[in-house]
């Protein structure tokens, strides 16, 4: 049944590409609506096998991706369209929350910081130019809002695994093209976003699997330096259980235990 609906998947996607090339004002709300699917269904693929047949790439979080950005790439055309209505009150996101519209909120400083050890680790041998850097930071911020919303059960389970699932769609265009290139950075700071999805797994079943599948192979790429900061994804995927498990503490760059 997997085999079969990913074929159905790949002929939707190609579908769905001639779409987004050539809509016009008609059809591009079935355009947008058509992008939200494939983000949804491109999240909740990850935890698939990746034996489906020779014919089927692996499904792995480079996918996902570069599967989950088009509503962002479809936003900017939207508001040229209907100037005053955001498209994700289409779909009832703006109404049910989180409010993910407001770059300086979803990417705020202080959100960040129980997280700053990705952020200073290695930076003495990792160059990293004033726009990467801006990329992380405002990635970490992003990911820091998440936790911070699970640690204190601010919003509903629902709520949070929206901001997981935009996460392709709402971190900076510059951080999907580190994490694409598999600097090491990137791919750690991603683990941290599929660690996410491990903690909400208990309430949202379609994220089963994915962490156990995910955090494994992005150590695997890390060169052995790197290995460190994985401490907090690696926690996570050995101690949450979904049974009142708490919730590991982000280390400081003092608390990271080398390997």
């Amino acid at each position: 049944m997997l085999r079969i609906s990913t074929h159905y998947l790949h002929s939707a996607i190609r579908g769905h590409r001639t779409a987004f090339e050539n809509f016009t004002d008609g059809d591009f709300e079935a355009v947008y609506l058509s992008a939200v699917l494939i983000t949804l269904i491109s999240t909740f693929l990850m935890s698939a096998s990746d034996s489906l047949d020779e014919s089927t790439a692996p499904f792995d979080e480079s996918m996902w991706l570069r599967l989950a950005v088009g509503p962002r790439e479809l936003v900017p055309v939207w508001k040229t369209l209907i100037q005053d209505e955001h498209p994700l009150t289409i779909t009832g996101a703006l109404r049910e929350g989180p409010d993910l519209s407001d770059d300086a909120e979803v990417f705020r400083l202080e959100y960040g910081r129980p997280f700053d050890v990705l952020l200073r680790w290695a930076t003495e041998f990792d160059y990293v130019s004033e726009d990467d850097s801006e990329a992380y930071q405002h990635t970490v911020s992003y990911v820091g809002l998440i936790y911070k919303v699970i640690n204190e059960a601010s919003e509903p389970p629902l709520a949070t695994s929206r901001r997981l699932i935009a996460f392709p769609a709402r971190a900076p265009p510059r951080f999907l093209d580190l994490a694409l290139e598999k600097r090491p950075r990137a791919l750690v700071i991603l683990a941290h976003v599929v660690a996410m999805m491990k903690i909400l797994a208990h309430s949202i079943p379609w994220y089963v699997g994915i962490a156990e599948k995910h955090i494994p192979v992005i150590e695997s790429r890390l060169p052995s330096g790197w290995k460190p900061v994985m401490q907090w994804p690696m926690a996570v995927l050995h101690t949450i259980d979904g049974r009142g498990a708490p919730l590991p503490v982000p280390p400081n760059i003092d608390e990271v235990s080398p390997r």
